[in-house]
């Protein structure tokens, strides 16, 4: 929660994540303990995520082409320089390298 809300707003649901009644899932590119109240994130399990090697994100864009539904219907071909490209703009991201690859398919359908 941002920190320019009153405190006892940001802990007011500690006591019922402590009992197990309220389960938050997050994510964020910022560091947890700075970006989070400390009061949460002593209550909390955090998972890092390290960044997906680059020679591996093209090997699932190269799985996605074949077998997502969508894409491999759409008979658009990458060739591995431009996988190399969309996998190096992800900075390891798997999330933002499938939507890129989505973006790029989208564009080509739309021009025809």
């Amino acid at each position: 929660m941002p920190a320019s809300r009153p405190r006892r707003s940001r802990t007011s649901c500690c006591p019922l994540w402590g009992l197990g009644l309220i389960s938050l899932i997050g994510a964020t590119t910022e560091n947890p303990s700075f970006a989070v109240s400390s009061t949460l994130v002593s209550r909390s399990i955090l998972l890092v995520l390290k960044p997906v090697e680059t020679r591996d994100i093209v090997r699932l864009l190269s799985r996605a082409l074949e077998d997502e539904t969508l894409l491999s219907a759409a008979g658009i071909g990458f060739e591995d320089s431009a996988l190399n490209v969309i996998a190096n703009l992800s900075s390891g991201d798997v999330r933002q390298v499938l939507n890129r690859l989505e973006a790029a398919v989208a564009t080509d359908q739309a021009s025809g």
